[in-house]
């Protein structure tokens, strides 16, 4: 009796809710179009109404748009990522205050509008809020006729560069720059040397912090500000990039005084003799003399430039002495015959190339080499290194310290010198650049881009995954791993996405949003290792077409390499399982971020990020290798 009258309950329990379950969302007819109830069970709930309201302002029927915008926020007041509709696994990104304030924007209520998109992104943060809200703001600023304003900006450079006659000099591989934007009608766009620096959303101030990679030689680098009005401002920084140190010229060397030239490019070049400082002029190509013990065998010379470059030499007086005597007659065969001058040239000693480093036929690993070593002759006219002519004197010895920019491969480096009787001399070295091992793309973090889900409108999601593959890859941070069922590796992580199309207004709004999820623990990764405000990357462009696709692509890609920065540092100390670690931190580190540990030709193990001890310095837990082969010389490196 007990199970019959439970069945009848049931039996009248689902009637009950079919008669409940009726749309009340009434039609809205555009151009032969029915906007608003979609079909199905209308239960009456928060995502009923929301859809409904979606719906809405899709066929802009902005009235019934807002109507039911406000009964779900009734229901369900906060904008959310990922709002649990029933069940475990059904879930909605629910934004009803920025939709509303979308539909204040289409009915010129710009000041409702920026109410509701402030709100929303309170909230939860979303591209497309901040699109609307840079739309609304633009609106007011016209409507109360501002004055179009121009950008301030404002550049700062680190402490080991030295900056003079507005001009910024330095030896780094890397040059940071950091500056601060501001503007009352909200920065809105910033390039540095003609590329985007990624910007959340437009502010009225703006700061960053970027790294340069330049090769040697003088840079112009122009930052350019705009704001919502349009407003833009320019500023210039000029970097020069000097890693070479100054040409010593020692032309005359006598038992009690040496005297020569020296020649810099910025300008300001320092000369130790002996150990003791010589009076040098300012100057690019500057001369010296100073007097030396008679009794002293050898002379060591040390200049230096402005910003710490070196150039050293030691030289024996005896034989310096004696190619004086060279030069002397090298001076006086411009009054021989020809054929006695031929004589000469074919019997004097020819220029000699010396280097204090073999460098020929050498693998190395870094960006920059520098060449040093010296050429010896008589009456020495001219230098070329790499086709880079030294504007030297004629001198005795030659001595230069010069850096060489390299490729991954083959690099191969020509060095040429010529003396006044015509005689010539060439080396040519053959430098082959490697990539570390620790920074090779098969050690780093690997991640699967999976095809995006197509919600609400047909997008090409095979070309959008194509296109980001290509950021992916060109950036070289993640190692991407094929997802599909045969591969050989499993991936560390996976990028999961959805893409929208939406029509508003005569426009087609295309939204992305996308999160990586780690294998295996199925967590959203996030700077936090809970971060609900991590749960998207997302991105928002109005317009459908090829180029459109590409451009999220890049900017989701932009905002996952700025959230999973790849930085590097080195082991300061070590306890048995525990690492200490100094890493160069321009961005925040994920926690519980794995490392790679190793130097430029091996790998001696992994380790995990636990946190920062009271010195700023990374505590790292190790996970694989042995401790004991660990040193104070290898580096790390996020992976």
């Amino acid at each position: 009796m007990k199970k019959i009258l439970t069945k009848i309950l049931v039996i009248l329990s689902l009637l009950s809710t079919c008669h409940c379950a009726v749309s009340i969302c009434p039609d809205c007819v555009k151009n032969g179009k029915k906007y608003g109830w979609h079909g199905g069970n209308f239960l009456n709930k928060w995502d009923d109404y929301y859809r409904c309201a979606l719906s809405y302002s899709e066929g802009e029927c902005y009235e019934l748009a807002l109507i039911y915008l406000i009964k779900s926020i009734e229901l369900r007041y906060k904008d959310q990522w990922m709002a649990r509709r029933y069940g475990l696994l059904h879930f909605i990104n629910y934004f009803p205050h920025r939709e509303k304030g979308i539909v204040h924007y289409y009915l010129n209520e710009y000041e409702k509008a920026e109410i509701e998109l402030l709100l929303s992104i309170k909230h939860a943060s979303s591209a497309k809020a901040h699109f609307y809200l840079d739309k609304v703001r633009r609106e007011r600023m016209v409507l109360e006729k501002q004055q179009t304003t121009k950008p301030v900006i404002q550049v700062s450079v680190s402490d080991n560069i030295i900056s003079n006659s507005g001009e910024i000099w330095t030896a780094e591989d890397s040059v940071p720059i950091s500056g601060t934007v501001k503007d009352e009608q909200y920065v809105s766009k910033v390039d540095l040397a003609k590329i985007p620096i990624f910007m959340e959303n437009s502010t009225k101030q703006f700061s960053f912090r970027e790294l340069l990679n330049l090769k040697q030689g003088k840079h112009n680098i122009d930052i350019v500000a705009k704001n919502l009005l349009g407003g833009t401002s320019k500023h210039r920084i000029v970097i020069n990039v000097d890693r070479s140190g100054p040409v010593i010229v020692i032309q005359r060397v006598e038992l009690n005084y040496i005297s020569g030239f020296l020649y810099d490019e910025s300008g300001e070049i320092s000369l130790e003799i002996n150990e003791i400082k010589s009076c040098v002029p300012t100057g690019q190509f500057v001369p010296f003399y100073d007097k030396i013990h008679p009794q002293k065998k050898f002379i060591s010379l040390i200049a230096k430039d402005r910003i710490g470059n070196l150039t050293k030499v030691v030289i024996n007086k005896k034989d310096a002495c004696f190619n004086i005597n060279l030069q002397f007659i090298a001076q006086s065969s411009q009054l021989m015959s020809d054929d006695d001058n031929l004589h000469f040239r074919q019997n004097s000693i020819k220029p000699d190339i010396l280097m204090d480093e073999n460098y020929n036929n050498t693998t190395v690993y870094e960006n920059t080499i520098r060449l040093k070593g010296k050429v010896k002759g008589s009456n020495i006219e001219s230098l070329f290194i790499n086709n880079i002519n030294y504007p030297v004197p004629k001198g005795l010895i030659i001595c230069f310290s010069h850096a060489i920019d390299l490729s991954v491969g083959k690099n191969v480096i020509q060095i040429k010198a010529t003396d006044k009787a015509g005689n010539f001399i060439h080396k040519q070295l053959i430098v082959n650049r490697r990539i570390s091992e620790i920074k090779k793309n098969k050690y780093r973090y690997s991640v699967a881009i999976h095809l995006f889900e197509n919600l609400y409108g047909q997008i090409n999601v095979a070309q959008f995954k194509q296109f980001l593959e290509n950021e992916f890859y060109q950036e070289r941070r993640f190692q991407l791993v094929a997802p599909n069922v045969n591969r050989t590796k499993t991936p560390q992580s996976c990028l999961l996405g959805y893409i929208t199309k939406r029509h508003i207004h005569n426009k087609i709004g295309v939204e992305v949003f996308a999160r990586l999820i780690e294998t295996k623990t199925s967590r959203i990764l996030g700077i936090k290792y809970h971060d609900e405000n991590a749960i998207f990357k997302d991105v928002y462009e109005e317009f459908l077409s090829e180029i459109t696709l590409q451009n999220l692509s890049k900017n989701i890609t932009n905002k996952f390499h700025k959230q999973f920065p790849l930085l590097e540092g080195k082991i300061v100390n070590k306890s048995n399982s525990i690492i200490i670690a100094e890493i160069l931190q321009y961005e925040d580190i994920p926690d519980k971020w794995n490392v790679i540990i190793g130097t430029d030709t091996k790998i001696y193990g992994t380790g995990q990020i636990l946190n920062k001890n009271e010195n700023g310095q990374f505590i790292i837990d190790l996970l694989t290798g042995k401790n004991k082969v660990i040193t104070t010389d290898h580096k790390v490196i996020l992976q």
